[in-house]
């Protein structure tokens, strides 16, 4: 499904107006991020490029996975700005008696109730898709999910208490 395109050349985005509004204005985000942070490795590409090389030989799988994580975040700290985000994140946790200091997913209940809770008002105060909150939550290390949520497990599996 196509998401969106830069025209570097041009400097226009395309976004497919099909997406949900919080998947465009991470997708719009994101793509600003290639502008700010790779417009000088795309630019130079451009004559290898016009002459219809393949540009997978051009950049390694390694080198755009990594502009795609840089271009990810970028646009995840445009959209929400470390000040307000956990400042949001804050009031969220001490509205919802959330007292651990991050959430949580796994298989209870009042987990995936305060996981759900949280996500989804940082989706709507942030205007973003709630993978996308969650992406930033892990960056913060404040949404663990899995094996990795028992404290009590990690820390008895380390002692070997069993």
């Amino acid at each position: 499904m196509f998401r969106s395109n830069s025209d570097f050349k041009e400097h226009v985005i395309t976004i497919n107006s099909s997406l949900s509004k919080h998947r465009q204005n991470f997708t719009i985000a994101h793509e600003l991020g290639h502008i700010a942070l790779h417009s000088s490795i795309v630019e130079n590409l451009f004559s290898i490029e016009d002459r219809e090389s393949d540009k997978n030989t051009i950049i390694s799988k390694s080198i755009y996975g990594r502009m795609e994580y840089q271009a990810n975040t970028f646009a995840s700290y445009l959209l929400m700005p470390n000040i307000p985000f956990m400042a949001e994140v804050n009031k969220l946790f001490k509205e919802n008696w959330i007292t651990t200091g991050r959430l949580y997913h796994d298989y209870q209940p009042c987990n995936i109730r305060d996981c759900n809770v949280v996500v989804g008002a940082l989706s709507s105060k942030f205007n973003v898709s709630q993978e996308a909150v969650i992406v930033r939550l892990k960056r913060a290390n404040l949404y663990i999910e899995g094996e990795r949520c028992n404290p009590l497990h990690e820390h008895m599996r380390r002692n070997s208490w069993w």
